[in-house]
């Protein structure tokens, strides 16, 4: 067994990259490991924000627990606004867009499978 691993294993704020622009923030954990299999992420919605028109598929799975805020997100033909302590899991070939349609930003921590697409 390996006690001494190579990889990074902790990270500070300032290691997190964003990759999303505008209103929408995803911090993404890892994004130096080259072979993850998952994308673990802080998202952050500000007021009016929203992924678009077009919904959104992809191959994979994504779960996330709402922190502050609330969200609105669309699955396939399923819609819910989520608040603080409320989560969601789907699979991302299932048509999903997500919208605050709040006053405040709204702080999601999400996990999306697989790990490569972000």
């Amino acid at each position: 067994m390996d006690l001494d691993s190579q990889e990074q294993v902790f990270y500070s704020a300032d290691d997190l990259v964003d990759i999303a622009s505008g209103d929408i923030s995803f911090k993404l954990v890892g994004a130096n490991r080259p072979n993850r299999a998952l994308a673990f992420m802080i998202e952050r919605y500000l007021p009016g924000a929203d992924t678009g028109q077009a919904m959104i598929t992809h191959y994979g799975e994504e779960a996330g627990f709402v922190v502050e805020g609330e969200i609105e997100i669309i699955v396939g033909s399923n819609t819910r606004r989520l608040g603080p302590g409320e989560s969601y899991y789907f699979k991302t070939s299932t048509p999903h867009r997500f919208r605050n349609i709040g006053d405040v930003p709204c702080k999601i921590i999400s996990c999306a499978t697989p790990g490569k697409a972000f």
